[in-house]
Parts: structure tokens; sequence; C-alpha cells
């Protein structure tokens, strides 16, 4: 009986240390920021991406770049590769030292306050899992490149192929009013008479407000963020258009719906996921549907109380 061969790709001059300087210079932004975070020479780790790029036959960067948003798809395909190859090494290595798992999980701010915060702090995710929030510049970019390990993504158009994802539900906002102030707004038409407070960082929703009611609403305070905003309302003075999920820390709130105009479009959140990593990692798939039937059911909560 023959024995098949198997074919194997020649690796000659790809070392893994090499692979971790070349991800060190994607995550760095640079030869020399790199070469200070793995204490060398910028000579030495510049050497060693153009010995890598010449093992692979391939140009990892664009000419004159170093940084992530300036791979080549080559280079952008490698840098994914190294990722899921360090995470499978943990992986191997976690299964003889079991420990908590640490999953990165990208969001815009809004969503990881209202959603990602609550699970980073609770048992929820049962006892290994625990979570590490980053906010996302460029959601399916990052995902796909394997900066963050999933994300939590409304988007519109078309999704990747390599990209995995799971709905999580719908993301929707309302007009949270102090009690005291709700008294004196009997009807939609009195809502300009109120003081608002506006998130600076997602105004969108105020001006779909203002729109519906066809003008421009009194803005008494400026907020960083929605957790500002909702300490805002929580004195007493202030109205403020927030997620719906809100309703958690603002009880006692008068709610008042906030609909996009026709106009706006808008799209259900997703957990996504690298699909290769999904079907390849037994691990990382348990934590995925973990955290996704986690974030299901605090807006399946959030429902109930807005309801």
């Amino acid at each position: 009986m023959t024995k098949q061969s198997t074919h194997r790709p020649r690796l000659s001059g790809i070392s893994l240390d090499r692979l971790v300087a070349f991800l060190d210079v994607v995550e760095t932004g640079g030869i020399a920021a790199a070469a200070r975070k793995r204490d060398s020479d910028p000579a030495q780790v510049s050497r060693q991406m153009t010995e890598l790029a010449a093992s692979l036959g391939t140009h990892l960067f664009r000419a004159g770049d170093r940084t992530e948003r300036k791979l080549t798809p080559a280079g952008r395909q490698l840098a994914s590769t190294v990722r899921d190859l360090l995470s499978g090494l943990e992986a191997v290595r976690r299964a003889e030292m079991p420990g908590d798992e640490l999953l990165t999980v990208g969001s815009a701010d809004s969503i990881a306050a209202w959603l990602l915060l609550p699970l980073a702090g609770t048992r929820t995710l049962g006892d290994k899992l625990r979570l590490r929030i980053a906010t996302l510049d460029d959601g399916l970019h990052e995902v796909e490149s394997g900066a963050c390990d999933v994300a939590l993504l409304r988007h519109d158009g078309r999704w990747p192929e390599s990209l995995l994802r799971r709905k999580v539900g719908d993301w929707g906002y309302g007009l949270f009013v102090p009690r005291g102030l709700a008294k004196s707004v009997t009807e939609e038409s009195k809502l300009p008479t109120l003081t608002y407070a506006k998130v600076t960082t997602d105004p969108t929703p105020l001006r779909w407000l203002e729109s519906s009611l066809r003008t421009t609403l009194d803005v008494g305070l400026e907020c960083a963020s929605y957790h500002q905003a909702v300490n805002a309302v929580g004195t007493g003075r202030f109205a403020a258009v927030l997620p719906l999920p809100a309703a958690r820390e603002l009880p006692q709130a008068a709610l008042f719906p906030v609909s996009a105009p026709s106009s706006a479009r808008r799209s259900a959140l997703h957990l996504v996921a690298r699909r290769s990593r999904f079907e390849s990692n037994a691990s990382f798939a348990a934590s995925y549907q973990a955290l996704h039937a986690a974030l299901v059911g605090l807006l399946t909560e959030s429902a109930a109380l807005t309801a």
C-alpha cells in the first residue's frame, strides 16, 4: 500500500518570532514603536519584516507605511491568521492550565454602555468568561483583522462572507422625562417646553425628536456620554433621549417613544465574529454563544421594562 503524501507549503524563513514581530508592527503602528515594545533595535525589526515578506513572496504593507490601515490584502490576511494562530496556542496552554477566558468585545460607545458593561461586572456569563470592552472605529475591518474577538454592530450594507453574525435584537431610543417634569407634560405638544440634556457623541436621536416635533429643542446641558445624560435626568432638571435599556437605571422616569424618520435607515444589532475562528475553535464558539444568549436576555428585559 502506497503511503499518500501531503503537500505542505515551504515555510523557510517564517518563524513564530517574525510573525509576532509583524503583529507588533501592525498593532503599535510602526517599526520604531514595535521595536520599543520588543526591547529591540528598529533595524532588526525592519529586517524581520523584509525577510518575512520575501519568504511569503508578497508585499505585506503598502509602500511607505507600517500601519494596520495601510496593510495590503495579503498583510490583512496574515494579521488575521497570526492572531488566530496565537489564539489557538493560548487555547492549548489553557487546556493544561485552566483559568478565566478573556474575550475582547468591540462596540460603539452607547451600545457598550448599556449592554456590555453590565455583563462585564457580573457572573452572568459563567465563572470563567470575562469581557474586555474596546471602542470601535471601523467595526467590520476590526473584526475581520482580529483586532477584537467579537463585536456588536449595526450595519446597513452587505456583510462579508468571512464574518458570522447572529441577531441580538433591535436597538431603540426613548425620551426619558423626570417624574416631576412629566406632570407638566400632559401631551406631546408640551415636550418643547422641557430643557434637554444632549449626548454629543450620539446626537442623531435627539434630532429625530426635533424632526417629529418640528421645532428646535432647548439644550441646557451637553453630555460626553450616556452615563452623564442618565445622571442629568436623575437630577430631575433635564429630559434626554436615551437608548431604551436606560429604563433599568431610570425606573421612575416617564418614557415617550422616539421613532426614526422614514428617511433614516436603521438596522438590527448583531453579534459578529470571524467565521473561521468560530468553526475551528470550540471554546471560542461556546463563549460566543454564551455572550449572545446573555445579550438577547438583556435586550428582552429592556423591552419588557419599556412595554
